[in-house]
Parts: C-alpha cells; structure tokens; sequence
C-alpha cells in the first residue's frame, strides 16, 4: 500500500518536494518577469540599478510561486496565471519599500516644501522661533516629524501645524519673490 501512494506520489507532480518541477516551471516561464516589470519601470522612471533590482524581485516571486503551486488544484488555473500574482506582489513590495526609503513618504503628510527650494539664512529672520522649530523638524531633520507627532509636542492640533507650516513657507516665498523683483 505504501509503494502505492509513492508511485501515487511521484505521478502528481507535487512541486514543493520535487526541485526539477520547480526549476522547470521557473525556466519556462522566465519571460514573465519583464513582461510585468516593463510597466513598473515606465511608471516609477527607474534607474538601470533599481530595475535590475526590481527584476530580482520578480524572480523571486517566480520561484515562490513555483514552489507553491499545486498542478492539481481546485480551480485548474494555470501557472502563467498563479505566478503572475506572485511576481506582481513581490514587484510591489519592493516598489514600496523603494518610496519609503524616499524623501517623500507616501503615507505621511503631503509635504508642501519641494527639496530644491532652499532659503538662506538671512531670510530665516523673519519667522518666530516655533515657525522655524516646526520647518526644520518637518522638512530639514531626519527623521523627520509629522505633524500629528508635532501637534502632540506643541500641545496644538494637527491642523494648527499644517496652517502654522503653510504660513511660514509663504513668508519665505514672498521674500524671495520680493527680491527676484529688486534685483531683475
């Protein structure tokens, strides 16, 4: 009975315990990774590097699907398909941790300062010592606050944060509007 279930076994092909399956729906289905990442890289205007990052990702999630998937399942989906899922989620993973690594963070306030407007010094004189707390912590320090962690600091509402944020940067742009007009 037990040479039975082996031959049994063997005949179902159960990826997971059998390397060559494995490697062979991998290699088959190997153009599907750049199929996929093509996209991606259009969208996200990535680098030589983080495509090639991205790529292995996708290989990744190739192999995790071939070591997962199960030729005999209930819903007799193909393997193009199963995997497609898999690689499209390791993509986005890694997409993901990409912009949390970024400046600009997805899930956080949107930041209204862009990182080439820099003022200099000189301009700093014309904000009160909270205006400039709150602008160096949300767009200078690293990490850096949001404005509900500096509501709690300054024991005000978020929204008192974000006018007070608003207000500080329109002080700092109208001096230098101010000055492009003095000078040119």
């Amino acid at each position: 009975m037990s040479f039975l279930y082996f031959l049994l076994g063997m005949v179902c092909c159960s990826a997971y315990n059998q390397p060559k399956i494995i490697h062979d729906l991998a290699r088959d289905n190997f153009r599907l990774v750049p199929y996929f990442a093509n996209p991606i890289k259009k969208k996200h205007l990535l680098n030589r590097d983080q495509y090639n990052d991205l790529l292995q990702e996708g290989y990744v999630g190739l192999m995790y699907a071939a070591r997962k998937y199960d030729p005999e399942n209930v819903y007799n989906t193909k393997f193009a398909t199963y995997s497609s899922y898999w690689i499209k989620s390791y993509m986005t993973k890694y997409i993901k941790n990409m912009y949390n690594k970024a400046l600009i963070s997805l899930n956080e306030d949107i930041y209204i300062c862009e990182p080439e407007q820099l003022w200099s010094i000189k301009d700093y004189h014309l904000l009160n010592q909270m205006e400039m707390d709150i602008l160096y912590k949300r767009y200078v320090q690293k990490p850096r606050y949001t404005a509900q962690e500096l509501a709690y600091e300054y024991d005000v509402t978020r929204e008192m944060i974000l006018e007070i944020s608003v207000f500080a940067i329109e002080k700092l742009r109208n001096v230098k509007e101010h000055d492009k007009e003095k000078y040119f």
